[in-house]
């Protein structure tokens, strides 16, 4: 969000051209809002809900089948059509609670399908996304366009940015 609107000012300078981020969202992703007072409340640890929604999505190694000399893992996990619906029907399905009881998911999280990027840049060990531009230098020198992306950064730091992001220009 924050990355999208440095850019859109960015993008309003005259003479800055091709504005661009490195980042990209283009993998889909659970996203997984657990109300961390509710499950303690109902009994369900963060542990045996995330394990369980781990072996739902991306599976997990249950045995080990032998024929003859080759060896199969058998893995656990949903099916492929409940897999690419898992944000709508996942808050369905049951956790184990303590005392034996069964909590439905949706009584503790909240699932909505969103998307991630495919990969993660960091400089220093910190996430990073790039704002790139090119200038056209029949309208504007580089400069000035340093003083006006400047001016931008101003603009959005007053708007309020997170403390933990750190901002930068590299000509």
């Amino acid at each position: 969000v924050y990355a999208n609107d440095l850019l859109s000012r960015v993008k309003e300078i005259d003479g800055v051209t091709d504005g661009d981020l490195s980042f990209e969202a283009t993998q889909p992703e659970l996203r997984v809002d657990v109300d961390r007072q509710r499950a303690a409340d109902l009994g369900v640890s963060m542990d045996t809900l995330s394990n369980t929604l781990r072996t739902m999505i991306g599976g997990t190694e249950v045995s080990k089948y032998k024929d003859g000399d080759d060896q199969f893992s058998v893995t656990l996990r949903l099916d492929d059509q409940f897999r690419a619906q898992a944000g709508s029907m996942m808050g369905d399905f049951f956790v184990p609670a303590s005392g034996g009881r069964m909590v439905r998911v949706s009584d503790v999280a909240r699932l909505t399908m969103g998307n991630a990027p495919g990969s993660i840049d960091r400089y220093n060990r910190m996430r990073q996304i790039s704002v790139n531009a090119n200038l056209d230098s029949l309208k504007i020198t580089l400069g000035t366009a340093i003083a006006q992306g400047l001016v931008a950064v101003i603009g959005f730091l007053i708007a309020g940015v997170p403390g933990a992001m750190m901002l930068g220009f590299v000509t």
